[in-house]
């Protein structure tokens, strides 16, 4: 089965997670539906009650194949000391690098599922996944999926009065996926440690704090997203002491009025031709071009489009991050 890479999204993880849960479904719910109560490993013991934006799940006080749809959720569950049995991995877009390294230092090996060419989903590694616990905390589409999701295995995903993963800050999630886990204690360690983390970097760089920044990406099928304006990536520049767009400014800017991205720094992040953005003459003539404001700089960019613990806690420890921040703010015109 294959799904086709849409051309544009407002951000990756979206595209990425919605070409995954539509055929999950397709697959899942037929395949695993023939197979039966034989094939599973579920835990037949007790469950809990748990919540969310879609109704409640049953969840196993003792999963035993855990499996985790985005890579946020597995971050979610190696923070906390958990690793997945089951996750998600896509050859067009493989793990970040935060994600492999947490990997080798857990000595872990997941099974891989939809490890296809363009998003191709092998029936075989479905079946042997028999999943009896989804953590799909950073999954879009749970309004088309859950339902079917839900008779497959419990659902953890994100609770009300959320509507979709945009809108859930870090916390939330982490928060979500520890009460599944039975990981509560964990979860207010990691965030309070985080906290601290972030608030130590900004003393430790007080040159970068309070400078105003963007953060642009290019999508596949090209043109413009001003991600910045998103609630999660604004938290995540606050992290860094920058001070994010307006809410209000345009998400997908035309290539004719790039003002919006015009700030003290601007982070570049680039999927498709990227000589479509830097050979523009509207974006060289932006000052922060112009002066040499910009930063390319993978572990930041990708960071910011899904936020989690563990790649915070990466790009906050990262010496190439806080260097380019470093170099981009100093070249601010007072």
């Amino acid at each position: 089965m294959n799904q086709t890479i849409p051309n544009r999204a407002p951000r990756r993880r979206r595209a990425l997670t919605t070409a995954v849960l539509i055929a999950l479904v397709a697959l899942l719910a037929g395949v695993l539906g023939a197979c039966g109560s034989e094939d599973a490993d579920a835990d037949t013991g007790s469950t809990f009650a748990m919540e969310n934006a879609f109704g409640t799940s049953e969840i196993p006080t003792s999963p035993k194949r855990i499996l985790a749809v985005s890579e946020a959720d597995l971050n979610a569950a190696q923070v906390l000391g958990v690793t997945p049995s089951v996750v998600a991995e896509y050859k067009e877009f493989p793990f970040n690098v935060w994600t492999t390294d947490a990997l080798k230092k857990e000595d872990a090996d997941p099974e891989r599922i939809w490890t296809g060419t363009s998003y191709e989903i092998r029936t075989e590694d479905v079946v042997k996944a028999r999943p009896d616990l989804i953590l799909a905390v950073g999954s879009w589409y749970m309004d088309d999926t859950y339902q079917q999701l839900s008779k497959i295995a419990p659902v953890v995903t994100f609770p009300k009065p959320f509507t979709s993963p945009s809108d859930v800050d870090a916390a939330t999630f982490l928060r979500t996926v520890a009460k599944a886990l039975g990981k509560e204690d964990e979860a207010e360690k990691v965030i309070k440690d985080t906290d601290a983390k972030s608030a130590k970097w900004r003393e430790d760089n007080p040159t970068v704090v309070g400078k105003t920044a963007a953060l642009a990406v290019q999508y596949i099928g090209g043109g413009i997203s001003n991600d910045s304006v998103e609630p999660y990536v604004a938290n995540y520049l606050k992290m860094f002491g920058l001070v994010p767009p307006p809410s209000t400014d345009p998400s997908q800017p035309s290539l004719e009025d790039l003002s919006s991205l015009d700030r003290d720094i601007l982070i570049l992040n680039f999927y498709a031709d990227r000589k479509e953005i830097t050979e523009n003459s509207v974006f060289k003539n932006l000052a922060v071009v112009r002066d040499g404001r910009t930063i390319e700089n993978k572990a930041l960019s990708e960071a910011a489009g899904t936020p989690t613990y563990l790649n915070m806690n990466y790009v906050l420890d990262d010496t190439s991050v806080r260097d380019a921040l470093r170099s981009a703010a100093a070249k601010v015109r007072n």
